[in-house]
């Protein structure tokens, strides 16, 4: 899934900033589409700002029309008839020529045959692997370096927060990072206890930490119980493992962790200013491209 944000004047993707009126979001987007991320809210607003967007010019027929750009979008602001957003791009994706983007619009859902939605500016959510496409069409390398697994583990508190760790792997994975929960992976008549064992042969885990979550973890009840049972047998087998990244979603779950990750650093993911910082360290955390320590110099003269 991706964003596509199609805009006539040019020069627009060079400013830091764009406000698109509230009645063209969400045009020449599909239904069901429409039906879950109409109302704007929150939840929708975080979902929206995980996955990519494709920042693109109106095709008009120019032989040499503006290059489109792909990268993510930082902020989303609903104000009075009108949504405001601020982006940034992805370096790693060079500048998409207008006649290679007009090629792609059928494998990216642009509906430039039909309806001429290359012509008009507006905001569609489209239900396509944008990363994909541009890899089968020559336009992005194909990394041959693994994705990092991870395994998400979380308590089932409410449908609410079922689908903010939905949410939260589906963001992951947008950003090349191989997540697994058992909303996404597991299947019917799968053996349960060896999809949670599945933990174990991840590189990193992921643990949402609530009070309902760190009571079952501590009291090895139910899925998370067991779960737990092979977190503990990893961290007492080596105390100073980082592969056990506990996460919150609200400040006041930072005294909710389980006996055996307090002490820990964890992760921010409450909504508020910080979110996408902290997610956005989150990311380069599990693709190992934290900064680097800085070198020491020599000592002064006194």
């Amino acid at each position: 899934m991706y964003n596509l944000l199609m805009v006539y004047q040019e020069g627009t993707w060079d400013q830091d900033e764009f406000v698109l009126e509230l009645a063209r979001f969400l045009e020449y987007t599909a239904q069901p589409l429409i039906d879950r991320f109409g109302a704007l809210d929150q939840q929708t607003i975080q979902y929206l700002k995980g996955i990519p967007a494709l920042f693109a010019y109106e095709d008009r027929g120019r032989e040499a029309g503006l290059p489109a750009r792909v990268g993510k979008i930082d902020d989303i602001q609903v104000r009075y008839g009108g949504v405001r957003i601020t982006w940034s791009f992805d370096a790693s994706v060079s500048p998409i020529p207008a006649l290679a983007l007009r090629e792609m619009f059928a494998a990216l859902d642009v509906a430039a045959d039909r309806s001429w939605e290359h012509t008009r500016t507006h905001w569609a959510v489209k239900d396509a692997d944008l990363y994909d496409v541009l890899l089968r069409y020559g336009l992005l390398e194909n990394d041959q370096t693994p994705p990092p697994k991870v395994f998400v583990s979380y308590s089932w508190d409410s449908p609410e927060h079922i689908e903010w760790v939905r949410n939260l792997v589906n963001a992951l994975r947008m950003n090349g990072i191989d997540a697994i929960s058992d909303r996404t992976h597991l299947r019917f008549g799968q053996n349960l206890p060896h999809f949670m064992e599945q933990s174990a042969a991840c590189d990193r885990v992921i643990v949402v930490c609530t009070e309902n979550y760190m009571n079952r973890a501590n009291g090895r009840v139910g899925g998370v119980g067991y779960e737990h049972l092979v977190t503990a047998a990893d961290l007492a087998n080596d105390p100073l493992s980082m592969r056990f990244i506990p996460v919150i979603r609200d400040p006041r779950d930072a005294a909710h962790m389980p006996t055996n990750l307090r002490g820990r650093f964890y992760v921010n993911l409450s909504n508020g200013p910080d979110f996408n910082g902290n997610f956005q360290e989150l990311v380069r955390d599990l693709h190992n491209a934290v900064p680097p320590i800085p070198p020491i110099g020599r000592r002064p003269s006194f």
